[in-house]
């Protein structure tokens, strides 16, 4: 195979050489030599040069390619019949190969057995007498042929993983082209929640509830309806992104054009999210529970206060969970102990019978 591929350098180069000596030939050979001509047949070699170079890098690419496949062909094939390994009599053939590891066999001389593979890590797994265990290299006696397959096979190894990651980097790269054409033209949701819907109509099934900030991607439009894609993140990554059904990597559905933005909307901060789940909690609870509760618990609980004679759920409306309970019960009552705060700021509410009837701050 090398002589072949050195032929084919031989008869690559000679073209080149019958090429550049025609083209010099037709030049002298011409009737008349003029600036004009000289222009020409220069811009006329700078376009062979151009195609050569290419050619060249093809051939390069082409020959480490086959260098790299006649490398990994030299490498021992293991397994056959069983034969003398030629191994330091008393070198221990263990379970696993590297440490800790158990001895399973100590070898003795004329030992006849198969090398079953060899491994990065220096060590080559055999069977001697049906025993299956690894042996370091440096206790064969011909070590420097088995060092030298480790190499090879080391080597083949990173070029596996250099040829996997180019493969990675391109599909990388791929992906990102693709994603850029999809997510040319970016829209905000700026309603608090907003339905992205099957249909353009309020009667269209909710596919996904779409938070405040989340970005979606417009495609088309329908009256005052928007079609948009939002990622599905489980596919959109570089093993699971199909390429050739972009589409399939996005959820799509459609959201009035009301609800969303073409400028930059920031979802809310984490504070600003607890302030304002905070005063929703407080909101539905009063509108849920309007026709049973006063004035007064009305404008406590939305104002995050809290009252003697409150029950627990007026209590938990306005200020939410506690961050811990002690609970005691009797014959005739059940007493709860509600903690707020840390450890160096506590407020404690009491609880007897579902009705606050002190506190401690």
């Amino acid at each position: 195979m090398k002589e072949r591929i050195r032929k084919k350098r031989i008869a690559f180069i000679s073209i080149v050489v019958m090429l550049i000596t025609f083209s010099l030939g037709g030049l002298l050979l011409g009737q008349e030599v003029t600036k004009e001509t000289l222009s020409i047949e220069l811009k006329e070699l700078k376009l062979d040069q151009g195609k050569l170079i290419d050619s060249l890098a093809i051939i390069e690419s082409r020959m480490k390619r086959i260098n790299f496949l006649l490398d990994s062909l030299e490498v021992v094939s293991f397994g056959g019949e069983y034969e003398d390994l030629k191994i330091e009599p008393n070198s221990p053939v263990r379970d696993k190969a590297g440490y800790p590891a158990t001895t399973l066999y100590t070898t003795k001389a004329g030992d006849k057995g198969i090398i079953i593979d060899i491994y990065e890590n220096n060590y080559v797994k055999v069977r001697i007498n049906g025993i299956e265990g690894y042996v370091h290299y440096l206790n064969f006696i011909d070590f420097k042929s088995i060092q030298e397959q480790i190499q090879k096979k080391k080597r083949i190894s990173e070029k596996i993983k250099e040829d996997e990651r180019k493969v990675r980097e391109e599909r990388l790269d791929l992906i990102k082209n693709r994603i850029a054409i999809i997510e040319k033209k970016p829209v905000w949701v700026k309603s608090d929640a907003a339905n992205l819907r099957s249909s353009p109509s309020t009667s269209g099934e909710v596919i996904q509830v779409i938070e405040r900030g989340d970005k979606l991607y417009e495609i088309a439009r329908e009256g005052e309806w928007v079609n948009l894609l939002i990622r599905d993140y489980d596919k959109i990554d570089l093993f699971s992104f199909d390429i050739d059904s972009e589409k399939d990597n996005y959820i799509e559905g459609w959201m009035h054009s009301s609800i969303v933005s073409e400028e930059l909307i920031r979802p809310y901060s984490i504070t600003e999210q607890i302030r304002r789940n905070t005063e929703k909690r407080r909101r539905d609870f009063v509108t849920q529970n309007e026709s049973s509760l006063t004035e007064q618990n009305k404008s406590d609980i939305l104002n995050g206060s809290i009252r003697i004679g409150m029950t627990k759920e007026m209590v938990i409306a306005s200020w939410g969970e506690p961050d811990d309970v002690n609970r005691t019960v009797t014959q005739f009552t059940v007493r709860e102990q509600l903690i707020y705060g840390t450890i160096s700021n506590r407020t404690y509410l009491y609880i007897v019978d579902g009705i606050l009837t002190s506190f401690q701050d």
